[in-house]
């Protein structure tokens, strides 16, 4: 499990977000709610084995400075995961 807090996003260059790489994606929609927004990335590398993965992250943030839809980003995990069973 990881908490909205926890993840960060950088915009990248494209040639940086190919499929082969975790942790990437696209901006693919920016839904605008005032102070914050919420922004959907599309994930760059799919989990073919796994058709429960997901393939879309939504992100809450401020609505200021946002990225351009179509941006390459970078998720990143600021703290560590817990393993919920």
């Amino acid at each position: 499990m990881l908490r909205p807090e926890q993840l960060s996003l950088t915009a990248v260059a494209a040639k940086e977000a190919d499929e082969r790489r975790d942790g990437y994606g696209q901006v693919t929609a920016i839904e605008f709610g005032g102070a914050t927004c919420l922004i959907s990335i599309s994930l760059t590398r799919r989990q073919v084995l796994d058709p429960l993965s997901p393939q879309a992250i939504v992100f809450k943030s401020a609505g200021v400075g946002l990225p351009p839809i179509g941006s390459a980003m970078r998720i990143v995990v600021t703290a560590r995961a817990h393993i919920l069973s």
